[in-house]
């Protein structure tokens, strides 16, 4: 690529030196403007922030105590908590404000391996390698386990946009709805597919969508079970997640694209390729202008989901990037690494 400046010939007319000031700012001026060409030239160009008004991520603080790698991280329906899940088998529930570590909470028993927060309140569902579901208060740290369990090691657990069920996503195949509020076994749509690896609800919470292990994803009537619809990915796809509006299913895989597919038609709409392989964890901002993955390659990529654009990759922790959500209000979000910490970040810092 090759770049040419016209020279226009001024006549020789008096005039006033300029100001030294002046002179300075064009100098300036003109340095920038090669420095910005050379950047073009190599292909080195990033969007400066102001391009992308609404997000500017900056990192508030780095949350530190769990001694194992965090597996799951999610805010409280009112914004005000963080919770952690993490291998070394506690959760721990952060004030957002603050930072400080409120509770930490021991689970007794086979490994967690997953949490979700309610929607409303404070509670937290975790599953752990045995099978079980426990439902959390996070404010006594009294825990439920409920009424049955997986054959299998639980790989994933919601709540429905109401709080009245939680999902739970198996190895075993399976999806088991449970009533919230007693942790009784309300349901259970067997998927036909692999070991679920991830799990997602609906916003409007008609549908529930589950990723296999088996490269496949599907979307089922959360009342009967029917399937509406079979995805095929292409590899395991543990990141999925709706659109806030719900017409969009978003799935992260262990390849290098997260995928968005029309929930009516079952027709992929975009792949997103930000070059980072194995993306554990997707979220939307809770306007669905941007989407957040976690990936192995220890950074967090910024999308803005309307166009596919990859916004920003932040050098987020020292090992693998396995959860990332939204706060309820979108002005923060998190991201949780096998680094053992959490890092909390405000959407738009300054």
């Amino acid at each position: 690529m090759s770049y040419s400046v016209s020279i226009t010939q001024v006549s020789d007319v008096a005039r006033p030196a300029p100001a030294r000031g002046a002179k300075t700012r064009a100098v300036f001026l003109l340095l920038l403007a090669l420095a910005l060409i050379a950047a073009i030239a190599a292909g080195t160009w990033v969007a400066w922030p102001r391009l992308f008004p609404g997000i500017n991520p900056r990192l508030l603080r780095t949350l530190a105590g769990h001694s194992a790698g965090v597996n799951s991280v999610a805010f409280t329906g009112d914004g005000q908590y963080l919770v952690s899940a993490a291998d070394d088998n506690t959760v721990r529930v952060w004030n957002v404000a603050t930072g400080e570590n409120l509770h930490t909470f021991s689970s007794q028993g086979s490994y967690l391996t997953c949490l979700a927060s309610g929607p409303a309140g404070h509670q937290a569902a975790t599953g752990n390698l045995a099978g079980k579901i426990m439902l959390w208060n996070l404010d006594s740290g009294q825990a439920t386990e409920f009424h049955g369990s997986h054959e299998e090691a639980v790989s994933s657990v919601i709540f429905s946009p109401d709080g009245r069920h939680v999902a739970s996503g198996s190895l075993d195949g399976a999806i088991k709805i449970w009533e919230a509020a007693t942790g009784e076994l309300a349901g259970t749509i067997p998927t036909g597919q692999g070991g679920i690896v991830g799990l997602a609800y609906s916003p409007d919470g008609k549908w529930v969508a589950a990723a296999s292990s088996a490269s496949t994803a599907k979307i089922f009537d959360a009342a009967s079970g029917g399937q509406i619809q079979m995805l095929y990915v292409g590899t395991p796809a543990p990141g999925i997640t709706f659109s806030p509006d719900a017409r969009v299913l978003a799935i992260g895989s262990y390849g290098e694209t997260v995928d968005f597919w029309e929930v009516a038609s079952g027709k992929r709409l975009r792949s997103l390729n930000g070059g980072a392989r194995y993306i554990h964890s997707i979220a939307f901002s809770p306007d669905g202008r941007w989407l957040l993955s976690a990936t192995h390659g220890k950074s967090v990529q910024v999308w803005e989901a309307s166009t596919g654009r990859l916004v920003r990759t932040l050098a987020a922790h020292t090992g693998p990037v396995v959860s990332v959500a939204f706060s309820p209000d979108g002005h923060y979000f998190a991201s949780g690494s096998s680094d053992r910490t959490i890092n909390l970040w405000a959407t738009n810092g300054k």
